[in-house]
């Protein structure tokens, strides 16, 4: 299957084979900086997303959301 483009303002939309994604991502390579990763884990403004970010997701489980 070819791939298959349509052009709006600023967006460009593109259909492409499935077989040919999975091959794409499964030799996608991550790479984790170590130096950063510790830098982040001691940084205040990280663990304090983290904590809003929890108290976001027991606020909204209160109130019924399910996100399972």
């Amino acid at each position: 299957m070819a791939a298959i483009g349509l052009r709006y303002p600023g967006i460009v939309a593109t259909t492409v084979d499935k077989d040919k994604l999975h091959d794409v991502l499964d030799q996608a390579v991550i790479v984790i900086d170590e130096q950063e990763l510790e830098r982040s884990r001691r940084d205040p403004r990280v663990h304090a997303f983290h904590k809003s970010a929890d108290e976001l997701m027991a606020e909204l489980e209160a109130e019924g959301a399910d996100y399972s």
